[in-house]
């Protein structure tokens, strides 16, 4: 036991030094900063920062859908579910079983999660109905051996990450789907090279697909079960998101990371950002598309990371707000006008904060 603690705290202390060396390596080394100078950032926007949880330990992961954020919670010495009313203002736990309990996601009244009370390398999907209190069992999905995100749902579909052949370095990932109305299991793509963080809004799910070997965007209609090409330009395009008949995405045709996006409905792709310096992680809710944007940052010697916004219906960018985090702890979610994302609080504890739009 004496072993394992000290085992763990030696990780712990290695991967604050290499956070520390990260903030600090751009403020002794210019090549740090190659690239567009920066832009002088804007002044108030009256965007309204709260807090959701800055309980003293670590939290990942934090999802949002409608007045509910969940994540991943480390409080009671291992990982569980916890979640936050945002119109009662306080926060409750959804699983604390003694197993660890990761990748949580929620759509509506429904919390899904990875779940190990059956052993360790036992990859279950559970749920939690908010408006019954009940947990239920979902689905058991294949062992995982390469980086993983977890799964996704939106109404009665969830997608995930599956490594189905059991060696994610040589085959890649397939995606594949659940029907919480049926209780069944399917295939949505099984192309032998890599797919990736696939999202599900109605009836259609959006992936990084690798099988040109640059990352593009690719679809799948649940309905007439029928994949589809969104964007294939030979440049990166991943971090896909879809709301309705919009799909959003990361995309590097212009030699750095913009926003694009496309219309499922009319069957047109149309550029949301192209400024020249780093936009990130795209999410869509609505009409309002957010990222981070690293157009401020390193004014002035200072981080000056930001969120940035673009409404579909007037097509008008506008500023968020500032915020402070590093890799990719800024951006986890985003619904209604209010986004989730990390603060890096004292002791290396990790705050999750809500941002409400101006």
């Amino acid at each position: 036991m004496e072993k394992t603690t000290r085992v763990s705290q030696l990780f712990r202390i290695l991967a604050l030094t290499v956070l520390v060396s990260a903030v600090c390596l751009p403020i002794g080394c210019t090549c740090a900063r190659e690239g567009p100078a920066p832009v002088a950032p804007p002044g108030e926007t009256g965007a309204e920062t709260f807090s959701i949880c800055t309980e003293a330990s670590h939290h990942l992961s934090p999802r949002i859908s409608e007045d509910f954020v969940v994540w991943e919670d480390e409080r009671n010495g291992n990982w569980d579910i916890y979640g936050f009313d945002l119109l009662a203002k306080s926060d409750f736990p959804i699983c604390t079983n003694e197993a660890k309990q990761k990748y949580v996601a929620i759509s509506g009244n429904i919390i899904i999660w990875v779940d190990h009370r059956n052993g360790n390398f036992v990859y279950d999907i559970y749920g939690y109905d908010l408006s019954t209190e009940t947990e239920f069992f979902i689905t058991t999905i294949r062992h995982p051996t390469g980086p993983w995100r977890g799964p996704q749902i939106d109404g009665n579909f969830i997608v995930w990450e599956d490594d189905r052949e059991g060696y994610w370095e040589k085959y890649g990932y397939d995606i594949r789907g659940y029907n919480l109305a049926t209780g069944t299991q399917f295939p949505i793509c099984v192309n032998p090279s890599q797919q990736a963080c696939p999202k599900v809004s109605g009836d259609i799910v959006v992936w990084t697909d690798f099988r040109s070997g640059s990352g593009d965007i690719y679809g799948y209609d649940l309905l007439t079960e029928t994949e589809f090409p969104i964007c294939t330009n030979e440049a990166y395009q991943g971090w896909a998101d879809i709301c309705d008949n919009i799909v959003v995405w990361e995309d590097e045709r212009n030699g750095n990371s913009d926003i694009y996006g496309y219309d499922l409905s009319t069957g047109i792709e149309f550029s949301i950002c192209t400024e020249l310096h780093e936009q990130e992680k795209p999410r869509l809710s609505g009409t309002i598309v957010v990222w981070s944007d690293k157009r401020h940052s390193w004014w002035e010697e200072e981080l000056n990371n930001w969120f940035y916004g673009y409404d579909l219906s007037t097509g008008t960018e506008f500023p968020i707000a500032r915020y402070d985090a590093i890799f990719s702890m800024g951006l986890q979610d985003f619904s209604g006008d209010i986004i989730v994302y990390y603060h890096m609080g004292g002791e290396g504890s990790w705050k999750v904060m809500g941002l409400r739009l101006p």
